[in-house]
């Protein structure tokens, strides 16, 4: 699978979704005043943080569809060969004739390993640096103004 091109989809949509956030954040920090003596605003400021998760999740989704409908069928299709090569291999052993039982062996195995190795394939189409980043951006400044409440109050 040639991942590239789906991960940069994702990074796009990151983007548009960091600078949401990024706004946000910005505003509130640089006109408190403002936000505070608005309803308004403070409500806009609000909901452009589902804005931005929206924005960053809703238009992989489709994505993530094909990748885990593809994934199922390539999945099935080593299921349909692995019964296949379990077929071939009974039927030798109830006639007792084992002479190609290595190549049988070599088949299951090598159709195992394509097995596991598409179970571990993600079809979320974004690198962990892509989320990991995303979600920073998201929960670093709450979690940071968080601990600051909490030393406030404590009197720190």
């Amino acid at each position: 699978m040639r991942a590239k091109p789906l991960y940069a989809f994702s990074q796009l949509t990151a983007r548009i979704g960091v600078s949401f956030i990024l706004l946000a954040y910005y505003v509130a920090a640089v006109r408190p005043d403002a936000v505070s003596n608005s309803p308004f605003l403070e409500a806009l400021l609000v909901a452009m943080v589902p804005t931005a998760v929206v924005c960053f999740v809703l238009p992989l989704r489709g994505m993530h569809r094909r990748l885990a409908a593809e994934k199922d069928r390539a999945l099935a299709q080593v299921a349909s060969r692995l019964e296949t090569v379990f077929m071939r291999l009974h039927e030798r052993v109830d006639q007792e004739v084992l002479a190609d039982a290595d190549k049988l062996n070599q088949r299951i195995t090598s159709l195992s390993a394509e097995r596991e190795a598409l179970a571990r394939v993600s079809t979320w189409p974004w690198e962990a640096a892509t989320l990991t980043g995303f979600i920073t951006t998201l929960g670093a400044p709450s979690l940071l103004w968080g601990i600051q409440q909490v030393l406030v109050r404590v009197r720190f």
